[in-house]
């Protein structure tokens, strides 16, 4: 069910960026997840993908996930492959 809402969001998100000119270079996307209650769900990734669905090539860089205490900083981090 989440992945349905979230899919919902970047659909609707990737039709408003299609309404702008071609000519345009970015845009703002803004989504919430949803969970199966209709609750806002905290720490969610969104993914949002060009309409072809390529990628350009992820640039080698070193990410950095802490532990303070007993947590992890930042609590939610996402990382491409490669």
């Amino acid at each position: 069910m989440v992945v349905r809402y979230a899919s919902l969001l970047v659909l609707q998100a990737s039709l408003a960026v299609l309404a702008f000119p071609p000519a345009a270079s970015s845009a703002q996307l803004n989504a919430v997840v949803y969970d199966r209650d209709g609750q806002p769900l905290p720490n969610a990734v969104v993914v949002a993908v060009p309409e072809d669905g390529r990628l350009p090539a992820p640039k080698p860089t070193m990410e950095l996930v802490d532990q303070i205490d007993k947590e992890f900083v930042p609590y939610v981090k996402a990382v491409r492959v490669g």
